[in-house]
């Protein structure tokens, strides 16, 4: 399940039950939690609630092991140990009642030569070259285009599985573990 803290009460607020969670992310807004679990689903936990308002049950066929927010806020993307890299969009749904709950649309896929453990987003001003990177369980990272999903480059020199990566915010520099 996920748990939400208080940093500044150093105490749990509220629990929500929702499965083997394996990676998380707060959407934008701060309204919404976005929960990837061990069985490949996606859940939208609603953070006052502590509630699930959106499930996405089969978003991939295996654990979903990293989530990643577009820099613009319009979206994530996921990956996964069936070496799938997906994006979705955030969508606000009206509910009856008059309120809207965040939902998530795929959009796009990309399909990897070996399980995708970690994924993330350049983080440019202009996102006129965003580009979008994944670590696999073969040591390499992938480096794409996001607009086109071509492919850019492929970093070689780990000895062991890619499990973290991360680009610097101008763009020049980026970590893996």
């Amino acid at each position: 399940g996920v748990k939400f803290w208080s940093a500044s009460r150093h105490a749990c607020l509220r629990s929500c039950e929702c499965g083997y969670g394996i990676s998380l992310v707060f959407a934008p807004g701060g309204q919404y939690v976005v929960v990837g679990t061990k069985e490949g689903s996606l859940i939208v936990v609603d953070i006052v609630s502590g509630s699930i308002t959106y499930t996405e049950e089969e978003a991939h066929k295996a654990e979903i092991w990293d989530l990643s927010v577009r820099p613009d806020g319009t979206g994530l993307m996921s990956c996964s140990g069936d070496g799938m890299v997906k994006f979705w969009d955030f969508e606000m749904i009206d509910q009856d009642g008059g309120s809207k709950v965040l939902e998530l649309a795929q959009s796009r896929e990309l399909a990897m030569n070996h399980d995708a453990m970690c994924c993330t987003y350049s983080k440019t001003k202009d996102n006129d070259k965003l580009m979008l990177a994944v670590g696999l369980l073969d040591n390499t990272i992938k480096v794409f285009y996001d607009d086109s999903l071509k492919f850019f480059l492929s970093l070689y020199g780990h000895r062991l599985p890619v499990t973290c990566v991360d680009i610097s915010t101008d763009g020049t520099l980026l970590i893996s573990g």
